[in-house]
C-alpha cells in the first residue's frame, strides 16, 4: 500500500477497480515481480488470471482476533496514519 501513496496513477486505478471498473491488471502491475498485502491481495483473481502462471500464497491465523492482533503490532498504525493521507490526497 504505501507504495501508492506516491503513485496517485495507479491509486486511481485501484480505486477504479474497487469501483467494478474494468482494469488492465497487466498494466497496473507493470514493473513488478511480486506483491503482498492490500489493495494487491483484494485483487488476487484478478490478478492470477493476468498472470496464471503466478504463485499465491495464503497465510491463515488462528482466530480473527489472532490476525487483529498482529495487525494493530505492524501495519496497523501505519495504514491508519497514512489513510488519512492517502484519502485527502486523492480528492
Amino acid at each position: 500500500m504505501s507504495e501508492l501513496f506516491d503513485k496517485p496513477d495507479r491509486s486511481l486505478q485501484f480505486i477504479r477497480a474497487f469501483d467494478g471498473d474494468k482494469v488492465d491488471f497487466h498494466e497496473l502491475m507493470k514493473g513488478y515481480g511480486s506483491t503482498v498485502d492490500s489493495p494487491t491481495s483484494d485483487f488476487y483473481k484478478e490478478i492470477h488470471k493476468a498472470y496464471p502462471k503466478a504463485k499465491i500464497v495464503l497465510t491463515v491465523r488462528d482466530s480473527g482476533e489472532k490476525w487483529f492482533e498482529s495487525f494493530q503490532n505492524t501495519v496497523g498504525p501505519v495504514s491508519v496514519d497514512n489513510y488519512y493521507y492517502f484519502a485527502v490526497y486523492l480528492i
